[in-house]
């Protein structure tokens, strides 16, 4: 029988699978694979609520799970780091790692 850890392993390849659930994406010029989460501002707001509004000011807010191309981890960065995807630059809130697999709550400024 084999572990949770290596049966999440073995799953993340059909998670990140382009011609599944995933898109090729380079991180800070690091081939990636990565699925963007659909609920867009869901955590935000569960955290701050929704008086975060400022007027004028639009943020988009993301989560993006992703992993090296290879299978590997990508280094896990830290808040407030400035990431480079796919040519827009995104600014890290949280970054969370398990296992080879990276969760990152992103936002952009889009005003």
């Amino acid at each position: 029988m084999i572990s949770l850890k290596e049966q999440m392993a073995r799953d993340a390849k059909a998670f990140f699978n382009p011609k599944e659930f995933g898109e090729a994406m380079h991180i800070d010029g690091v081939s990636c694979l990565g699925s963007w989460q659909q609920e867009q501002d869901e955590p935000i707001k569960q955290f701050f609520g929704s008086g975060m509004d400022v007027p004028g000011v639009y943020t988009q807010d993301r989560v993006l799970f992703a992993i090296c191309s290879d299978g590997t981890a990508m280094p896990l960065p830290v808040p407030d780091e400035e990431l480079d995807i796919d040519g827009k630059i995104w600014t890290v809130r949280d970054a969370l790692s398990e296992g080879n697999v990276v969760k990152l709550v992103l936002y952009r400024n889009e005003s």
